[in-house]
């Protein structure tokens, strides 16, 4: 993601599939991998760009929202939506559960056995599963008058909640279905002086700059995330307390000052717009978005990572001038969460995450080869102000009362 190396998921991966082909996934698939670090010719057969217009056949997807596939997924069938043959464009379904790969390792996501949607959201995700796979069988046999076809729609998605308490001020966590995926209301959460997170650019940002040193030597630990190998390591899956990392003297945090008067509902994509410097001539910025509990735990909800030489095009990587204040673009992939009442909105800025991605050496060498022990520390800065530099992350903002009405009780 972003041009960083995702080490834990790649290595993990092609490390367990030695086992199953005799040695070939590390003798030769990843040596192939690590060979073409831009985007190039050589990913084409494996690249779907280009070649969407020619599917004339209904689709149905199947994802989750901390699936390790996630993005791919749901970029996959926009694309489809738009793209392929006229005449069956509309026909593409796609279901997103909860969990994903993190239902292979249950005690890991979240708090783990302590946290309350754990139950919820393991059978919301063998339901999922069921009804798309019920449905995926009623199109393969051109029945659109059968049971899954009656009860879903094309756009079928479990809304994420903070925790399931039963008290008024908790929402979220349910099935929604729907004809489309629901119209957004894109609200900017602004950088600001103090550490403060707010909303309104002109009257509320006040000019700043906060800066850290970066050790590739001493990178900040995966907490969760979208996991499969490094859920079965330790460092757990899905929606997990960032605290540890934002304590970090190498992470800047940003918390909107005053608690939510009243749910805030978000689907669709995160990203994140800074305005960044570095003293190296390449480095990674990490952020993450968070819900600050009334108790004090910040809970991930989306997260991404720009390593800066591939900050343009992924053909071809472009150095840093350290003399420059450059402005980034971060895909933090999709969501769908309810932020509750009496919550805070958190931002926050590093340049790690290990191993979810290969700490940067910030040397500018090839991704898949540099290492750490002989890396460099970056002194980094990210500014914002309501003109020059207007650094803020991006929320796909829906009307919460859309998604009570077109919520779907047959997966309860």
């Amino acid at each position: 993601p972003g041009g960083a190396f995702r080490e834990g998921l790649i290595d993990g991966w092609m490390g367990a599939m030695a086992l199953l082909t005799g040695g070939y996934s590390l003798k030769h698939t990843l040596p192939n991998i690590m060979k073409h670090e831009a985007l190039s010719p050589w990913y084409d057969n494996v690249e779907a760009v280009g070649k969407l217009e020619r599917v004339n056949y209904p689709t149905v997807h199947l994802t989750s929202w901390w699936d390790i596939f996630q993005n791919e997924q749901i970029t996959a069938w926009e694309g489809f939506s738009e793209q392929s043959h006229i005449s069956v464009r509309n026909d593409h379904t796609i279901f997103i559960s909860p969990l994903g790969h993190c239902f292979l390792n249950l005690p890991n996501f979240g708090k783990g056995k302590s946290d309350s949607r754990l139950r919820t959201y393991a059978l919301s995700e063998a339901v999922g599963w069921k009804w798309a796979f019920a449905y995926a069988a009623e199109m393969f046999r051109g029945d659109k008058t059968g049971p899954a076809h009656k009860k879903f729609q094309r756009v079928n998605f479990f809304v994420q909640g903070s925790r399931l308490k039963n008290l008024p001020q908790d929402a979220g966590n349910f099935w929604v279905s729907m004809s489309d995926m629901p119209k957004t209301a894109p609200k900017r959460f602004y950088l600001s002086k103090n550490k403060a997170l707010v909303e309104d650019k002109f009257s509320k940002v006040e000019k700043g700059q906060e800066t850290y040193v970066y050790d590739p030597t001493k990178p900040a630990r995966t907490i969760g995330g979208n996991n499969l190998i490094l859920s079965m390591l330790g460092h757990g899956c899905g929606s997990m307390d960032q605290r540890e990392t934002e304590m970090r003297s190498d992470a800047i945090v940003f918390t909107s000052p005053e608690p939510l008067s009243e749910p805030l509902a978000i689907t669709g994509k995160v990203v994140a717009e800074l305005y960044v410097s570095s003293d190296r001539n390449d480095t990674d910025f990490v952020v993450s978005l968070t819900d600050v509990h009334p108790t004090g735990e910040s809970m991930q909800v989306r997260y991404g990572v720009q390593r800066m030489k591939w900050r343009y095009v992924a053909q071809e990587s472009a150095l840093l001038d350290s003399r420059v204040i450059y402005r980034i673009r971060i895909d933090m992939w999709f969501t769908s969460y309810v932020f509750n009442k009496g919550h805070k909105i958190r931002f926050s800025v590093t340049s790690s995450s290990n191993p979810y991605i290969k700490p940067n050496s910030n040397l500018n060498e090839n991704v898949f080869l540099q290492t750490a022990d002989r890396g460099m520390k970056a002194t980094n800065t990210v500014y914002f102000s309501p003109y020059d530099y207007p650094s803020f992350v991006e929320l796909p903002v829906v009307d919460f009362n859309d998604l009570q009405k077109s919520r779907n009780t047959q997966y309860e």
